[in-house]
């Protein structure tokens, strides 16, 4: 029987210092998006629309580009 192997995340140096920039992808594009909403859209380019986004934990705004499945 096959196990399947956890990846492990490597916390780098400077993200001791300046806090984590890892996201899950759950978090970062549906919380922060609030589902890719229309509203929230900043933008489109080549590879697809980007939104306006505030993390919830830290209130921080980004932006969070959504690659398109036709941009190549």
């Amino acid at each position: 029987m096959a196990r399947k192997r956890k990846f492990i995340e490597l916390v780098e140096d400077w993200e001791m210092e300046y806090g984590p920039h890892k996201f899950k992808y759950k978090d970062l594009c549906y919380l922060t998006t609030k589902g890719f909403r229309d509203k929230k859209v900043l933008g489109s380019g080549g590879f697809g629309r980007v939104y306006r986004g505030i993390v919830p934990t830290s209130e921080i705004e980004v932006a969070v580009k959504r690659v398109s499945h036709e941009s190549r």
